[in-house]
């Protein structure tokens, strides 16, 4: 209400039970947190070390979501922006592989 932006988060998509993924809609900004268990310390937005998921999809495009929250240190939770032409590659082609990486390492 604050902003005046409608927010619509769906439902947890789960992948495995290592991972799911949430889509938001908050006003125009389409925005993604993927959450895997895996001990990979925390999700960074600090330039140096920030915590970034790799797309790999079928037709070989690569697509780097990085994180735009906040420090998080409890289960890793990457939360990226997804710009249009993002969104657009991922419509393109299946994924293949996901690869993230953390502030203790990769998965």
């Amino acid at each position: 209400d604050y902003y005046k932006q409608q927010i619509i988060i769906t439902d947890k998509y789960v992948i495995n039970e290592n991972l799911n993924i949430e889509l938001i809609r908050e006003g125009n900004t389409s925005k993604i947190h993927l959450n895997t268990t895996e001990d990979l310390g925390c999700a960074s937005y600090v330039p140096s070390s920030r915590s970034t998921v790799r797309v790999r999809l079928e037709n070989n495009q690569v697509i780097i979501l990085y994180h735009s929250g906040s420090l998080d240190c409890n289960d890793f939770s990457l939360k990226a922006v997804l710009s249009q032409s993002k969104i657009n590659q991922l419509k393109e082609s299946p994924i293949e592989s996901l690869t993230f990486k953390g502030t203790k390492g990769s998965y």
